[in-house]
């Protein structure tokens, strides 16, 4: 499949945005890279944005954040593997839920998680009253 000079660009720039956004926040690269395959219409629905992003956010993506945290003691190994393992097998059930919904019904659901997170985040900065780290 042919692609020209202008998408590959946009691509990589969504790419390296979804990078550094990963690795500062801690947000899945997914939250990055779907809305921007659909906004620049890079990808012609949903659906194939969504099976691009999952593609594309495999593993290996984060290898250089994770060894950097790693490094300096922030990992529990022990947790993440029960997270990869769960979240492993529950993909498979989430693709089958994400097949029989609409590319609308998906778009819908995604706004809803995404404001809710940010409500969090918002939430849980200013709980932390007393934090003084960094």
């Amino acid at each position: 499949m042919y692609m020209d000079t202008k998408t590959l660009l946009v691509t990589a720039l969504i790419g390296i945005a979804a990078g550094v956004i990963a690795s500062v926040f801690g947000a899945d690269q997914a939250d990055t890279i779907l809305p921007g395959l659909i906004l620049t219409g890079i990808t012609p629905d949903f659906k194939m944005a969504l099976g691009t992003t999952l593609l594309a956010i495999m593993p290996p993506t984060n290898a250089g954040a994770v060894y950097k945290f790693y490094k300096n003691g922030n990992v529990k190994i022990t947790l993440a593997v029960i997270l990869m393992i769960a979240a492993t097998i529950a993909s498979y059930f989430g693709a089958g839920l994400a097949e029989a919904l609409t590319n609308k019904q998906q778009k819908i659901g995604l706004g809803i998680y995404l404001i809710g997170t940010a409500m969090f985040q918002f939430y849980s900065a200013y709980q932390d009253k007393g934090d003084k780290t960094k």
